[in-house]
This record gives structure tokens, C-alpha cells and sequence, in this order.
């Protein structure tokens, strides 16, 4: 069964971006350290799929890449309408189902890119397998958690932990049953 990853650049006060959805302190932080192209090359080329909210893909889009994860299948979850395109999927309905369907399916695992609202959508159905943070050492006072409400409690063990000479780490962590 494919596992649903749950990779996110996250702040060390646990926002994964700004109020806006803006990740400029994420791509300044890049521009002057190198380490991300490798870690991120990694991670990549092991996952087919990924699963992006509606608003975290237009922010995408906003920023320049129109066509984000072109060699991927790419799942945008929106509330509204929206014509499929030769890029994304656009996704409504029960989540549950549609993701437990794509988890039996045969393939690499499925990235679950976010943002906020989608990410706390996996918590509430308990669909997150695997959880990578990059912790990057930067605080933002507020913004959009990784996680915001959920009423369940999950366990995760940590596999790998990773620090690099810029500050980043990035830590991997895998769902267990207690």
C-alpha cells in the first residue's frame, strides 16, 4: 500500500507560511543556502502523486509555476468547480474515499503538499503515514500552522534527523499504533 507524506518547510514557531499564503522568508532562506535542491531531489523521486489544496495551488500558480509537479499526478482538493486541465485533477467530494482508492492503486507514495486546510483534512480522516518537517530556523510570530484543530490523537516515531550547517533540520517521523 502507498504511503501518504505529509513534506513541509515549516518555521520553528510552526507556521508553513505567512497569513497570505506568502513563503518569501522560505525562498530567501534558500537563495543563500543550497542545501534544499538535494534534500528535496531525494524526496521527490520517490513519490508519483501529490495532493495540493485549492488556495496552495494558486499560490503555486501565483508564483510563477503554472505547471507545478508537471511529471507527477497532480490532485487539487477545491470546494468549487474547476475544469480539469492536462496538468491537475481537480478533486471534490469524499476525500476519505478518494484517497483510500489512490493508496491501493499501484505506485510510488503520494505527497501530501497542503497547505493548512488540507493537511488538518488528512489529521481528522488519520491518512498521514509519514511526516518530513524542514525545520528552518526562522520565526514568523504568526502565519498558517502546519496543523491547526483535530480532535484525535496520533503517534509518530521518528526515523531520521538531520541538521545542516545553515541552521535547517529536517526531521522524518512515521505514524505508529500504540
Amino acid at each position: 500500500m502507498r504511503n501518504v507524506i505529509l513534506y513541509s518547510a515549516i518555521t520553528i514557531d510552526g507556521y508553513i507560511a505567512k497569513k497570505n499564503g506568502n513563503l518569501d522568508w522560505l525562498y530567501e532562506f534558500d537563495k543563500s543556502n543550497n542545501e534544499a535542491s538535494d534534500i528535496f531531489t531525494e524526496f521527490y523521486n520517490k513519490i508519483d502523486t501529490t495532493l495540493i489544496g485549492n488556495n496552495t495551488y494558486r499560490q503555486i500558480c501565483e508564483s510563477g509555476n503554472i505547471r507545478p509537479y508537471k511529471e507527477k499526478t497532480n490532485y487539487v482538493f477545491s470546494k468549487e468547480f474547476h475544469k480539469n486541465d492536462e496538468n491537475v485533477t481537480f478533486v471534490q467530494g469524499n476525500i476519505e474515499q478518494f484517497i483510500l482508492d489512490q493508496k491501493k492503486r499501484p505506485g510510488q507514495d503520494i505527497w501530501l503538499v497542503g497547505g493548512g486546510q488540507l493537511n488538518n483534512t488528512f489529521y481528522e480522516i488519520d491518512q498521514i503515514d509519514q511526516i518530513i518537517l524542514d525545520i528552518i530556523p526562522v520565526i514568523l510570530g504568526e502565519g498558517i500552522p502546519l496543523l491547526s484543530r483535530g480532535n484525535t490523537h496520533q503517534f509518530y516515531k521518528q526515523e531520521f534527523i538531520q541538521s545542516f550547517p545553515s541552521g535547517r533540520v529536517q526531521v522524518r517521523y512515521r505514524k505508529y499504533s500504540r
